[in-house]
């Protein structure tokens, strides 16, 4: 088969690894991609947003399957207009993006369809909501959340109230996170432990594709800004199987469901943002794709064929899948530009890579190559390592181990992963 990436992240760079594998594959292409990518893909540097030329490459080059890596192509509408053209997509439509692209989406299907969640309200001005906000008394602080899509950063989780306004008055006036932030959320905040939940969803079956605790917060001990995450885990040591049913029959179920009453199938992986609580697990976010750095620990430990997956959740075969995984832990750090999330400088030489031993694999984020061949850095977020090892300890031990090997200016990682 011939395989169209779409994407140039980390995410697509594990993807384009697992693909890459398959025995179904004939020849992966993929827009734009990465330096990373083209080891092992066809790059081609055309616009994500420009679907007629999109669907050029794909008859140029007589695509079999198209599999969209991040969200922004998927909310805008790509798949919906691939599959009118009869081209094989892996993603959700738009309608069923909008988990992902719009929250107060997302928090009014959840109340529609009795998915637990967060209290919530949501606005379109920021007078109500500071005076909301003044009013409210929390105890255990506040969280604050643009609608629309910002890369994961349009969250603030905050304990003092001036913060919390300080960010409603970034959000709508200041257009930190431009129209995203127009209408935006006052979520209670709960307390408790945070685990991703990957799920294949062909639109009726479903199968699960593990498990993972995510890192967001910039700065060691979870602390400073959101980020799209610093490093991750699989599976997550906190999800064991009674818990996972309850949120298989309390959450996943009903969304499944839910979509296919509003006559909206969901097909495509479904990441879950769980909150352990007292009181049972709670909806934090959703995302219609696989995350970033989550993909880069999944799939590592994926024994069966990804391409196979995939397929399988295009034709609607998933109740005949199984998956087998591999035993070890995998544990992901990624290597960012200083200054990430807020302001970075691009270009920077990228040396070391030649040195990585066999225990890591490596996944490039944002990266280039400059015409001499140089790699430089072109992203916040520039590049992660993955082991497997049979404990967390190991598996820290052969990263770190590795990503100081890794040198440019003003290189950053946080050294609590897995911890």
């Amino acid at each position: 088969m011939r395989v169209l990436l779409i994407g140039s992240g980390g995410r697509e760079n594990a993807i384009a690894w697992s693909v890459y594998a398959s025995p179904l594959l004939e020849k992966l292409y993929c827009i734009p991609g990465n330096p990373g990518i083209k080891e092992f893909a066809v790059c081609i540097d055309v616009n994500i947003k420009n679907n007629e030329k999109i669907y050029d490459i794909i008859q140029q080059y007589e695509i079999d399957i198209v599999v969209i890596g991040p969200e922004a192509p998927l909310v805008d509408g790509l798949t919906d207009f691939l599959e009118k053209k009869q081209v094989k997509v892996f993603g959700p439509s738009s309608y069923a993006a909008q988990l992902e692209g719009s929250k107060v989406f997302a928090r009014l299907f959840c109340e529609r369809h009795s998915v637990p969640q967060p209290d919530f309200k949501f606005y379109s001005s920021p007078e109500n909501a500071i005076n909301d906000l003044k009013s409210s008394n929390s105890k255990n602080g506040y969280v604050i959340k643009a609608d629309g899509l910002a890369s994961g950063k349009g969250v603030l989780v905050t304990e003092e109230i001036e913060d919390a306004i300080s960010f409603v008055d970034d959000l709508y006036n200041k257009e930190i996170f431009g129209h995203s932030g127009k209408q935006f959320l006052i979520e209670e905040k709960v307390l408790g432990t945070e685990a991703s939940i990957f799920t294949l969803i062909d639109g009726k079956n479903y199968v699960f594709l593990s498990t993972a605790q995510d890192y967001k917060r910039v700065f060691e001990n979870n602390l400073g800004p959101n980020t799209g995450g610093m490093g991750a885990i699989s599976p997550s040591p906190l999800v064991d199987e009674k818990i996972l049913e309850k949120i298989e029959n309390e959450i996943i179920i009903p969304v499944i469901n839910g979509m296919d009453q509003e006559g909206k199938p969901f097909k495509g992986v479904l990441y879950t943002g769980v909150m352990l609580t007292d009181n049972g697990p709670k909806v934090i976010e959703f995302n219609v794709r696989l995350g970033d750095p989550e993909a880069q620990v999944i799939l590592p430990r994926l024994k069966s064929d990804f391409l196979t997956a995939i397929l399988a959740t295009i034709d609607g075969g998933l109740k005949h899948l199984n998956l087998r995984w591999h035993e070890e832990i995998a544990l992901n750090v990624v290597l960012t530009s200083s200054g990430y999330p807020g302001n970075f400088i691009k270009g920077k030489r990228i040396t070391g890579l030649n040195s990585i031993s066999n225990n890591s694999l490596i996944f490039h984020s944002g990266t280039k190559s400059d015409k001499l061949g140089n790699l430089l850095t072109n992203s916040g977020r520039v590049l992660s390592l993955t082991s497997l090892a049979k404990n967390i300890d190991e598996a820290r031990k052969k990263v770190y181990g590795d990503i100081k090997k890794i040198k440019f200016d003003k290189a950053f990682y946080r050294k609590d992963i897995g911890l």
